[in-house]
C-alpha cells in the first residue's frame, strides 16, 4: 500500500501533507510516530481515574498530532 493509499482509505488529506512535507519519506516517518504516540491510551486512562485535566490535555494533544498530518477523519473524531 502506499502512502496515498493509505491516506485515502482513512479518509485523511494526502493533497494536504504533501503540499506542506513534499516527501513521502518524511510523511512516512512521522506517520510512523504518530502509530507510537501514547496520547489516545493516556486519554482513556485519565478518563478512568477521572483525570478530566490531563485527559483533555491528552485529548488535545491527539488532535494537534492529527491536524499536523492530515488524518481529517480521525481530527474530527477527537474533536
Amino acid at each position: 500500500m502506499t502512502l496515498e493509499q493509505l491516506y485515502y482509505r482513512i479518509n485523511g488529506d494526502y493533497k494536504d501533507i504533501i503540499a506542506r512535507f513534499s516527501s513521502d519519506v518524511l510523511i512516512t516517518k512521522f506517520v510512523l510516530k504518530f502509530a507510537k504516540d501514547t496520547s489516545f491510551t493516556t486519554m482513556n486512562e485519565s478518563l478512568e481515574k477521572k483525570d478530566y485535566k490531563q485527559a483533555f490535555l491528552s485529548a488535545h494533544t491527539l488532535k494537534g498530532l492529527c491536524l499536523n498530518l492530515s488524518f481529517t477523519d480521525l481530527c474530527h473524531s477527537v474533536s
